[in-house]
């Protein structure tokens, strides 16, 4: 679900009935994966380091690493004319036309597709809303918990060191 979100978002919109192309770093694409799991976080914009996701793919194991995740589906959406990857490059070519957009809309959860009347092609917009409303009550969820788990006072004052790392960042 999420390399079919992430290949959606940098889908260039196709002009007409005809198809066009868009090539990327490897990097860039698992970025963009590694950004859906925190869509909709409202921690992210409060107190995460603003340079987290750039760090979780920076170094070149990293990209190994989520090359290597996601192999079976670049393999299947290479078989399927989706995209054309190059590992040895580090790029991967992101094909746009109605066609490849419904077919990767179809590989989402329900919930985002149903923002849209059936085979209406779901635009860039319309994921991230979707993504995002999925991420937000597991998000909020989460830290609830934490803040039950921990007690007031632990989590007020990591609360208080998150925020603090949050304006060393901001500056």
């Amino acid at each position: 679900m999420a390399l079919a979100a992430a290949v959606l978002l940098r889908m260039p919109a196709a002009r007409g009935t005809g198809a066009s192309c868009e090539t990327l770093r490897l990097r860039d694409l698992f970025r963009i994966v590694a950004s859906i799991s925190y869509s909709g976080d409202f921690r992210m914009g409060v107190a995460e380091d603003p340079q987290k996701l750039d760090k979780l793919v920076a170094a070149d194991s990293q990209v190994e690493r989520f090359a290597a995740l996601y192999k079976p589906s670049l393999s299947e959406f290479s078989s399927a004319g989706l995209v054309n990857v190059e590992l040895q490059q580090g790029s991967v070519e992101v094909t746009s036309s109605p066609a490849a957009r419904r077919q990767l809309s179809q590989m989402l959860p329900r919930r985002i597709r149903c923002v849209v009347p059936d085979g209406t092609p779901l635009s860039a917009a319309d994921v991230r809303r979707g993504v995002a409303d999925i991420v937000r009550p597991a998000a909020l969820s989460q830290a609830v918990k934490g803040l039950w788990t921990a007690g007031v006072g632990r989590s007020f004052v990591y609360a208080v060191r998150k925020l603090r790392k949050g304006k060393v960042f901001l500056r």
